[in-house]
């Protein structure tokens, strides 16, 4: 997806109604050059959302929103689930797609996050981004906003890296220029790092925090995120890289089979359900790969002895479901691993 004024990889505008249980995992670039346009807003999921609702929902592709020679006063805002939000209820959804937006023309603003780019007057609750968020020269990186105005999150966690801004670049909100209220929100600490990158932490609870990677890892009940619902969250040892998920993410037991790369296993899926297949760090070619998402839907009928191969980067997924019409298979994982 590229080249619009509302980019996204699932849909680029979206005024009103909801959207529930769909993966958005293709590129999307709006990365503009001698343009005129003084808006530009770039999402993993959507490009523009306002006065809707968001639930169980996948950003998995990358973003990039490098601002060229655009309309003095511009901005541009790029978000690894949305772009620009207002007025949304985002919950149960997540991003893993890298997010990068550096400003050539320092008369436009960008905003990168690795959930939203600029987030004003809405709900972000039991959510989280996975991903690295680079903006050179940006007015805003944050972990899950760019930048917030009127916003309130609660019970998310950012995972990923930030890098590009220095005083700008936030492990939760880059710019906050006037947030509703942060409650219980952990982002990973990397050198001097704090919660919120420029204007101030009114509305921020002492419950959000920066922590080593490692202390968000592991079983809900311990750790930095011990504070996360076991009704809307789940950990298996070795999926999502240790860190906890939403629970309507299902473990298959071929997940187990997926060390070293190369094995396989059959396994039996069910139509409909969302599987995180369990990647480890460094399991393939040396890389830190995240959690993959396999997604059954079909018209009717099931699935039966299916298996994922891994070999290097590459994977090649097979099943027997001769009586199946109608029927789609989607494999899909983060920005450093296979689509």
């Amino acid at each position: 997806v590229s080249s619009g004024m509302m980019n996204g990889g699932f849909v680029g505008k979206m005024a009103g109604g909801s959207i529930a249980d769909s993966i958005a995992w293709g590129p999307v670039d709006g990365s503009y050059v001698n343009s005129g346009l003084r808006q530009v807003f770039d999402g993993g999921f959507i490009g523009y959302g306002s006065a809707g609702s968001i639930h169980n929902d996948i950003a998995l592709g990358p973003v990039d929103g490098s601002a060229g020679t655009g309309a003095a006063g511009g901005i541009t805002a790029n978000g690894g689930f949305a772009g620009y939000a207002v007025y949304l209820q985002i919950d149960q959804s997540y991003a893993m797609g890298a997010v990068s937006g550096s400003a050539v023309n320092p008369a436009v603003s960008v905003y990168n996050g690795g959930l939203l780019g600029f987030s004003f007057d809405q709900s972000i609750t039991n959510s989280y981004a996975d991903n690295p968020v680079t903006g050179t020269g940006a007015a805003g990186n944050g972990g899950l906003a760019g930048r917030a105005l009127g916003t309130t999150l609660s019970d998310d966690y950012f995972a990923g890296t930030i890098q590009g801004g220095g005083s700008v670049d936030g492990g939760v909100i880059g710019a906050n220029s006037g947030v509703s209220g942060v409650d219980h929100v952990v982002f990973a600490q990397s050198g001097s790092l704090t919660a919120v990158g420029s204007g101030g932490t009114a509305n921020v609870s002492a419950s959000v925090i920066g922590a080593a990677l490692p202390a968000m890892e592991g079983p809900l009940a311990a750790g930095a995120l011990s504070f996360l619902s076991s009704s809307e969250w789940a950990y298996a040892a070795g999926v999502n890289q240790g860190l906890p998920f939403l629970s309507h993410d299902a473990v298959p037991t071929l997940s187990a089979a997926l060390n070293p790369a190369g094995t396989s296993q059959a396994d039996t899926l069910t139509v409909g359900t969302r599987y995180l297949t369990g990647f480890s760090d460094n399991q393939l070619t040396g890389q830190a790969v995240n959690s993959g998402v396999i997604l059954l839907a079909s018209a009717s009928g099931s699935f039966g002895a299916s298996s994922l191969t891994l070999t290097g980067r590459t994977a090649a997924v097979t099943w027997t479901a001769p009586s199946v019409t109608g029927a789609s298979l989607i494999v899909a994982t983060g920005p450093d691993g296979f689509t």
